[in-house]
């Protein structure tokens, strides 16, 4: 899908920057932006879902076999584990809000620094995305390594 068709800001000619490189950073700045709010919102739901379901979790918990001091207690510890795991992807967000920052204040300036400040930020995003990515994989297979021995002794 091209994205060829955006309008170019006035004034970008006079500052040395292609007009349609000025363009494209003010329509990313506008998804980055987006996609950063929407994260966000959606990272709030989460915590609130999870203070719901914890909450839910505490008030079962004396029906529950074990009484209410397991359950309580499990359910407490389920909802720390949740909302560490958001926890590791907030920086992801912050890079994403700097840099749809700093592309705006590109497109207004449009210095070589803030469009420097710009990439910046956008090579810290991809750089904590890619690390994620890492560790998850590395993750991924050492759970395999425990699971796949285990899942022989059960079937």
């Amino acid at each position: 899908m091209s994205d060829n068709n955006v309008t170019v800001p006035p004034a970008a000619e006079s500052t040395g920057y292609p007009p349609l490189l000025v363009a494209h950073c003010a329509s990313t700045a506008k998804w980055v932006n987006f996609l950063a709010i929407l994260a966000t919102v959606l990272y709030s739901l989460a915590i609130v879902t999870m203070l719901g379901l914890g909450a839910a979790g505490i008030a079962a918990a004396p029906a529950l076999p074990g009484g209410a001091s397991l359950g309580a207690g499990a359910s407490v510890a389920v909802f720390f584990v949740y909302l560490a795991v958001l926890g590791i992807y907030v920086p992801a967000l912050v890079h994403l809000f700097r840099y749809a920052a700093a592309l705006r204040d590109f497109v207004t300036g449009r210095t070589t620094a803030q469009l420097e400040r710009a990439l910046g930020f956008q090579k810290s995003f991809w750089k904590y995305v890619g690390i994620l990515a890492i560790v998850g994989v590395a993750l991924a297979v050492v759970s395999l390594a425990f699971v796949v021995p285990l899942s022989n002794r059960v079937f």
